[in-house]
């Protein structure tokens, strides 16, 4: 009879603390939270990075279009844009000039004068305004200002359009020891609610307002101009 009751006293399951069962089991449920956290960081970093432009760090035009397409649907709607009301929107192109022949030079000089555009741009624009490259390859970038503000067109251009090209052209970049003056042609368009075109056709539009910059002796002068103010 001892013997049975050596054995069954031997044989009887451990009991477990519940309280230290509890907490092991929050702790575990804590590191596969962290996990999922670390994973769900991963996906958004690498999200990011396909909607970014290697060279320039600017969005994708892919971004673009989305992007604005949602702000003509909130600026027709009379919506909100960041807890504002929306009352515009401004579309600027900047197209490089002579990017062939600063490749010429080596890829990388033509690389510089586009990151040098790109820092001028995030140096004379709101942390809420879009800046994109319109391709790998592209030498076109441009930048989407959503208008929360009572101005009307001739202020916006002369407050935003002229200070954000003026600040472009004065770029430039060292090449062996000789300062190289970095100029763009630029065009301009602002959208008010009741905007009937669409992504394409406004880009279009606004390109077309490029026109009379890339003329040649308009891009003589701006080139002479920023030239000028180096020397």
């Amino acid at each position: 009879m001892d013997l049975e009751k050596h054995f069954r006293r031997v044989l009887k399951p451990i009991e477990h603390d519940p309280l230290e069962a509890v907490e092991s089991r929050s702790k575990q449920q804590e590191r596969e939270l962290l996990n999922k956290k670390n994973e769900v960081e991963k996906l958004r970093d690498q999200v990011a990075e396909l909607e970014v432009d290697p060279v320039t760090r600017l969005l994708k035009h892919n971004f673009l279009e989305h992007k604005l397409a949602d702000l003509i649907s909130i600026l027709n709607s009379g919506g909100q844009y960041e807890n504002k009301p929306l009352l515009g929107v401004v579309i600027m192109t900047l197209d490089l000039d002579d990017l062939k022949s600063l490749n010429s030079l080596g890829r990388h000089v033509g690389n510089k004068a586009l990151k040098a555009i790109a820092d001028a741009l995030r140096g004379s624009t709101k942390a809420k305004d879009y800046i994109c490259r319109l391709g790998d390859q592209s030498d076109e970038v441009v930048v989407v200002m959503p208008i929360d503000e009572t101005l009307d067109d001739d202020l916006i251009r002369e407050n935003i359009f002229n200070r954000v090209r003026d600040r472009v052209n004065s770029q430039f970049i060292e090449v062996d020891g000789q300062k190289i003056p970095i100029t763009a042609a630029a065009g301009f368009l602002i959208l008010r609610p009741g905007e009937s075109r669409n992504v394409k056709e406004i880009l279009i539009d606004v390109d077309a307002q490029q026109l009379s910059e890339k003329k040649s002796e308009v891009k003589k002068a701006r080139k002479e101009k920023a030239a000028k103010a180096l020397s």
